[in-house]
């Protein structure tokens, strides 16, 4: 039981971190699209 709730935190944090990575990019897209 323990096991399966770590892996699942693990998977929501991996989730959070990739949002995040898909935010940075649009930004720096929009700021070459703007230049």
């Amino acid at each position: 039981m323990n096991y399966q709730i770590e892996s699942i935190e693990q998977n929501q944090l991996s989730d959070q971190q990739l949002q995040l990575i898909k935010q940075k990019i649009s930004m720096k897209h929009r700021k070459l699209i703007n230049q």
